[in-house]
């Protein structure tokens, strides 16, 4: 299934919460704010976040220490490449209202821990990308809400929007907003990080973050040009004289910008 809106994946995300999924498997590309917005959501429950750093007998004790409250995968990376963190993953992805995990070992680190424990615990997966190739999770696949979250860029510009108004932002700073509103078509992969780097580029150098910016996201260095002449000169006559390529290209380039706006 695929899903276009922040409040289409807020609704599913309070799904999970009131533990009426088994198994949820978010996917999008990173810095659409998934994590974040999932535990904001959950702030108020007790849950167990496990991401691609922790250890299978780690990840054993926590699921153990939270038996029955709502678990979340995030950045699963090397974890799929684990056969015991498959088979837990497995287990806990189980449609049965009861799970049961194994663990043995003889590792002194389990401590008091038993080698098997039940739990009513249901599960998160946050992905940022998936191979349908992978054979590992095609039986995940099989007892999940797969949904693969894919904003365009109008309804990422108003979760920034959304996220800029709920920051203590100086008026200074709101300049970086506006210039995001005015090129965010123009920005080949728009993402809630795209204005927190700005931020920190204006934030560092007044002066100079939009240039830097515009070069971080990939703008053509005459349409860079282009904009720096606009916002100095008021007339297309004093900004031809200085664009250092040919008035031709001036005005396709103008025309290019203009458009897009």
């Amino acid at each position: 299934m695929i899903i276009k809106t922040y409040t289409e994946l807020k609704e599913f995300f309070e799904m999970f919460k009131k533990h009426n999924a088994d198994l949820l498997i978010i996917m999008s590309r990173a810095g659409l704010g998934k994590t974040t917005i999932l535990k904001n959501i959950m702030k108020e429950e007790e849950f167990t976040y496990i991401n691609t750093h922790s250890t299978p007998l780690k990840t054993y004790l926590d699921l153990y220490d939270k038996r029955d409250c709502c678990v979340i995968f995030d950045d699963l990376g090397d974890i799929l490449q684990n056969n015991i963190m498959v088979s837990m993953l497995k287990s806990l992805a189980e449609t049965s209202p009861i799970k049961e995990l194994h663990y043995n070992t003889t590792s002194k680190l389990i401590g008091n821990a038993p080698e098997e424990f039940k739990t009513t615990s249901n599960t998160c997966i946050l992905l940022n990308e998936f191979d349908v190739r992978n054979k590992t999770l095609a039986p995940l696949l099989d007892r999940a809400f797969y949904i693969e979250f894919a904003p365009d860029k109008k309804e990422i510009l108003l979760k920034i929007k959304e996220i800029a108004k709920s920051q203590s932002i100086s008026n200074k700073e709101k300049c970086v907003l506006k210039f995001i509103e005015k090129n965010y078509e123009k920005i080949e992969n728009l993402s809630l990080r795209t204005y927190i780097k700005a931020l920190q580029l204006f934030r560092d150098n007044p002066n100079k973050w939009r240039e830097k910016f515009m070069l971080m996201i990939g703008f053509d260095e005459k349409v860079i040009e282009y904009l720096k002449l606009k916002e100095k000169y008021k007339t297309d006559k004093e900004r031809v004289e200085l664009f250092p390529w040919s008035r031709a290209t001036y005005f396709r380039v103008k025309q290019e910008v203009e458009d897009g706006n």
